[in-house]
């Protein structure tokens, strides 16, 4: 076990056991309701097309949804999507859903910024 792994996992027991009593002076004004420590599943992530681009003078993901209906947890969809892709290439992400019928645009809830340059989810 690395050195970092042992102190890891001591702050882990130390918290585990005291955080009620702890947490309200890591972040003032919080409250312990209960443990949500779980293995976070990735292997239902499964973007539509994902290409390597160069896009306004940077390499670039593009993530294309493919979608043919309403979809009211899209943006948190892609943001996941986002997340992991971006995790895997360390690119800047950009998602474009595609939709041949007539839709609403949401307004992106995510922004991501390169340089000066914002760089937003697109939907």
């Amino acid at each position: 076990m690395s050195e970092h792994q042992v102190y890891d996992s001591a702050l882990k027991s130390l918290l585990g056991n005291e955080v009620a009593e702890i947490l309200p002076n890591l972040l003032p004004g919080s409250e312990f309701i209960s443990e949500q420590n779980i293995e976070i599943d990735r292997t239902t992530l499964k973007p539509d097309l994902v290409y390597t681009i160069q896009y306004q003078g940077g390499k670039c993901i593009l993530n294309m949804e493919l979608q043919t209906d309403a979809d009211s947890d899209m943006a948190v969809r892609l943001l996941k999507y986002h997340v992991g892709l971006y995790d895997k290439h360390r690119l800047p992400v950009i998602s474009m859903v595609i939709d041949p019928f007539e839709t609403s645009i949401p307004a992106s809830q995510f922004r991501e910024i390169r340089g000066e340059e914002v760089m937003q989810a697109i939907y």
